[in-house]
């Protein structure tokens, strides 16, 4: 389940970024941190597939950027018990 402030991060970067960082000079830290928040859960970064004991598809898992900053993985950490 996906929660609103994820959504809402993962949406503001891939709107505004273009812009904004078009006529800056940005270290490849910050770049990199955009690039994978906007990739996280996504085909890009690939998926593993759940399937049931009948060997049926049920859910397919795209993986996370795993990058400190994203608040999917984040998020996710959190809910697992992960430590920083």
């Amino acid at each position: 389940m996906k929660s609103v402030e994820t959504d809402s991060v993962c949406s503001t970067i891939r709107r505004f970024y273009p812009g904004w960082s078009r006529y800056r000079r940005l270290r490849a830290d910050v770049k990199r941190a955009a690039s994978r928040i906007v990739d996280c859960r996504t085909s890009r970064l690939g998926a593993r597939l759940e399937r049931c004991q009948c060997g049926h598809i049920c859910h397919i898992k795209y993986n996370s950027c795993r990058h400190r900053s994203c608040p999917r993985t984040r998020v996710a950490s959190e809910r697992n018990g992960w430590l920083d």
